[in-house]
């Protein structure tokens, strides 16, 4: 599958994860897995949203801990 060619393809689920999973492969943010503030420096270039970030952060922690 070609997403230059069809970026509406990333609308869908399953392509939205494999590509945010693919990016955090590739740079490096596995290394980080529980430094969100270092992984929103990788992603962000800066803290932008961090507040909200951290919220959404802990409510998926814990879902996925359940």
């Amino acid at each position: 599958m070609d997403l230059v060619k069809q970026p509406e393809l990333l609308a869908q689920d399953e392509y939205a994860a494999r590509s945010a999973a693919w990016y955090f492969v590739k740079y490096g943010c596995l290394k980080y897995t529980d430094d969100l503030m270092r992984v929103t420096q990788i992603i962000n270039g800066g803290q932008n949203g961090i507040d909200d970030r951290r919220v959404r952060y802990l409510s998926a922690k814990k879902v996925l801990a359940s």
